[in-house]
């Protein structure tokens, strides 16, 4: 269920550019390229003023670590996507 008080989303942008050249020879050749950008929304932080109810509240603390811990993975996952591309594009001739 989304929060309603939330302004917290994530976004993907991906730029694909493709460019194409002919030799004097009339060899035709295409490099395409494709960049992904990923914005996710920043971790949760938890205010613990003792005076406010919101920072006694386990069950928003226990969430907001969910959240956070997710995002980590996330993390780790494009990190690891993103290291095998290079590591791919190095071997290459």
């Amino acid at each position: 269920q989304m929060n309603e008080r939330s302004s917290r989303s994530h976004a993907v942008f991906t730029l694909m550019i493709e460019a194409t050249s002919t030799t004097s020879g009339g060899v035709t050749s295409t490099k395409i390229a494709r960049l992904n950008l990923i914005d996710l929304a920043g971790s949760e932080r938890q205010s613990f003023d003792p005076h406010s109810a919101m920072s006694h509240n386990s069950l928003q603390v226990k969430e907001a670590g969910a959240i956070n811990k997710s995002l980590s993975a996330l993390t780790n996952v494009i990190m690891s996507l993103s290291s095998s591309g290079q590591r791919r594009r190095s071997a290459s001739p």
